[in-house]
Parts: C-alpha cells; structure tokens; sequence
C-alpha cells in the first residue's frame, strides 16, 4: 500500500530549468491526484464491505491530501461516525474549520456544518451527503480491481 510515498521527486531543484519545473509540477499534481482517487475507491470499498475502521484510514489519508477539501472532510467524518468515533468526527470537524478560518479566511461548507451540528445534537447517523448516495447507489464495477497505476505506483 505504501506505494506513493510522496510527491514526485521532493527536493529535486535544477537550476535555470524552468521547463523542467513545470514538468515537476504537472507530475506531482498527476501523482497526487491518481493517489487520492485510489485512496477514495479503497475507502468506497472498505465502507461497502462494512470495514469502516479501514474506510476511516483510507479516507483520512485521502483528506491528509488536501486538508482544505471539505467533500473529504465530511466523508472522513462519516467514516468516523460509521466507525463508532462520533468524538473523533467532531474532532476533525474543529480541525477543518480552523485551517479554512485560520489559512483561507473562510468558513466549512454548510453540508459539513450541519453534519457537526447534528452529531453535536446527538444524532447518531445523520444522513448522508449527496456524494455519499451516489457512491452508495454505484454498483462499484469501475472499481473491480486497482492495480499499481491506481496508486501512482510506477517508479520514475
């Protein structure tokens, strides 16, 4: 699993090259996001198969990607919630909202904060997010097998 570990040649810097840097870039932006789309599928999966202790570790390292993501914010949240840690998802939620607050000047996204509310109201399992549905509707045949392409396992 421990396939992508990192962005795409991190302290590599010629100088005077800037071709090569827009190269760099493009790669670790393709890398990155070949990573989260995997660690989204495994995370569909495991939540489908009932592993919510694994849907949490996929979708946490999946919002670890892109803090500031709040559609990975909430299913991580949901995840926690799925997984017994209601605590653990109003513990992500604070962290979420600080970092948009602190680093961007904005506020959570309203489906986000009406999920935090309703978990600090006491419901159990509010219900789900519109991707949520979706992904809980899809017969997941895209997904019937990830291969080392899926996680950006090829090594350059």
């Amino acid at each position: 699993m421990k396939l992508y570990a990192g962005p795409f040649l991190d302290g590599v810097f010629l100088r005077n090259t800037p071709e090569f840097e827009r190269w760099v870039d493009q790669e670790r932006s393709r890398l990155q996001h070949l990573q989260g789309d995997a660690l989204e599928r495994l995370a569909t999966r495991a939540t489908g198969s009932g592993d919510h202790v694994a849907a949490v570790r996929f979708w946490r390292q999946r919002a670890s990607l892109a803090p500031s993501d709040s559609r990975a914010a909430l299913a991580l949240m949901e995840s926690l919630v799925s997984s017994g840690d209601p605590a653990g998802a109003l513990a992500h939620y604070r962290m979420h909202q600080a970092l948009l607050r602190d680093d961007l000047g904005l506020d959570p996204d309203a489906t986000l904060a009406e999920f935090a509310a309703a978990l600090r109201a006491g419901i159990s399992r509010p219900p789900p997010n519109e991707a949520s549905r979706r992904t809980a509707a899809s017969d997941g045949s895209s997904d019937a097998k990830l291969d080392t392409q899926d996680l950006g396992g090829h090594h350059d």
